[in-house]
């Protein structure tokens, strides 16, 4: 393996609260693609717009996810100014990539391979051009890098940059959403007055949430219906922020799974937190709005891959296998 700024999965190096996600541009005449993917949770996101006004466009749509690394190919290279203003404003190391990998047909099928799926209407980048590019080389990236089956990355989220509040980077750094403008430090932010989440995963999501404020109404009230409940229910709230305190990072955990670098101890973690996956859901099917039924609906309580760990690992086994 080949290990670079944007595919680190050592925990301890990482801010558990905070995606580290790598990025993949491509640039043409017609417009910009770009594509994220954080290796650690498996989530890859992309999106596409014009050439006009192409560098604030680019700079506002990164400063949501502040990328550490990034790929792209000659012709977003050889723009010297934006790959500084990249490295300057992010802290993020930019290199160039195969132009080859950028190849239509080429990205278009290694993404289908990737999904296996037979064509990309079902993930919504048919006609998506610019960003079926960027996605493609991205995954050609990893799989050269990282030497592995990269089965934890399930979907590809293509969204419109109208989804999202157009936040520019000025903007965001004068509102201090996530850092200060002094100390750069996530104390005294809106996010660390906000936080009180009690997971790892929760962290991130709250963050994304608060770098991408919604635009579309339905979504906003259903969100905010659910967070009411929630917020009036005391009993109800207690009782799931309780089973929540046990839950370890479970999405970084199965991204150690499948780098092979998992270890008894990690497995171990994953069996608690799947443990109280039951009660979580208990406790879902009492509420009444939209989102949280949604919720209750699509959560797995995992019970064989429990059961497997169960049989499988001692409640305290030692840190390696050789031992």
């Amino acid at each position: 393996r080949v290990v670079t700024p944007g595919t680190i999965t050592d925990t301890s190096i990482l801010d558990e609260k905070k995606n580290n996600f790598l990025t993949c541009l491509y640039k043409d005449l017609e417009g910009i693609g770009i594509a994220l993917v954080d290796v650690t949770t498996g989530e890859l996101y992309a999106t596409q717009f014009s050439h006009e006004d192409y560098k604030a466009k680019l700079m506002n749509e990164l400063a949501r996810y502040c990328p550490s690394e990034a790929i792209a190919n000659k012709e977003m290279i050889d723009d010297r100014q934006t790959c500084k203003l990249l490295k300057d404003r992010f802290n993020c190391y930019v290199e160039y990539f195969y132009d080859w990998s950028f190849d239509l047909d080429t990205a278009s099928k290694k993404i289908a391979d990737q999904f296996k799926i037979l064509n990309l209407n079902s993930i919504g980048l048919k006609d998506n051009h610019h960003a079926v590019r960027s996605v493609g080389a991205l995954l050609e990236y990893l799989e050269q890098t990282q030497k592995i089956n990269l089965s934890h990355i399930t979907t590809v989220n293509y969204y419109s940059t109208n989804n999202f509040m157009d936040i520019d980077i000025s903007t965001r750094r004068n509102l201090e959403l996530t850092e200060t403008m002094r100390e750069k430090a996530k104390k005294g932010s809106l996010l660390w007055v906000l936080d009180r989440t009690q997971t790892a995963m929760g962290g991130r999501l709250l963050r994304k949430w608060i770098e991408q404020p919604l635009m579309n109404c339905t979504h906003i009230n259903k969100r905010l219906q659910a967070v009411n409940e929630l917020f009036t229910n005391n009993l109800l709230r207690q009782e799931l922020m309780d089973s929540l305190k046990n839950i370890y990072d479970i999405e970084r955990l199965l991204s150690k799974v499948i780098y092979g670098s998992v270890n008894c101890r990690d497995l171990i973690a994953l069996k608690k937190s799947i443990s109280y996956l039951p009660e979580i859901k208990s406790n879902l099917e009492k509420c009444d709005t939209s989102l949280l039924k949604e919720m209750y609906n699509q959560l797995d309580i995992l019970a064989d891959i429990y059961q497997l760990i169960d049989v499988a690992i001692m409640d305290d086994p030692p840190f390696s296998v050789r031992e």
